[in-house]
């Protein structure tokens, strides 16, 4: 998929994508749970360079670890990616792009020993601890 464009709830935070795959993560860690309140799901990872925002000051910046940071939107608090500094790597709420969701495809899981019992994807998936 190219040139595809997603935004936040209110809209205020455009951002554009070169490419991206119709590959999906979900990442079952404790800080992507209490981000989401459930799992987190993510587009696989994007080179920065392919990522484009309308606006940056619209974008929040929370370093939620030594190589990572989670990117929001000030305006709203949706949730817009995942960042790896050091890799220079970021995976994207795909829930951003409303027109592309029909042919994702979910098929890996992250973080899988960390998962809690009250819930179980349906989904046959590669589970990596």
């Amino acid at each position: 998929m190219e040139n595809l464009q997603g935004k936040c709830l209110c809209g205020k935070t455009v951002l554009t994508v070169s490419q991206i795959t119709h590959d999906l993560t979900v990442c079952h860690c404790s800080m992507c749970r209490k981000q989401a309140a459930g799992p987190m799901f993510y587009t696989e990872r994007v080179p920065d360079d392919q990522i484009h925002f309308n606006q940056r000051q619209t974008v929040g910046l929370y370093p939620s670890s030594k190589e990572i940071e989670r990117g929001f939107c000030n305006q709203c608090g949706t949730f817009l990616f995942f960042r790896n500094t050091k890799h220079q790597m970021t995976a994207i709420n795909p829930e951003l792009f409303d027109e592309q969701i029909s042919v994702l495809n979910f098929e890996k899981e992250i973080y899988y020993d960390d998962k809690p019992d009250y819930y179980i994807f349906a989904n046959k998936t590669v589970k990596r601890p």
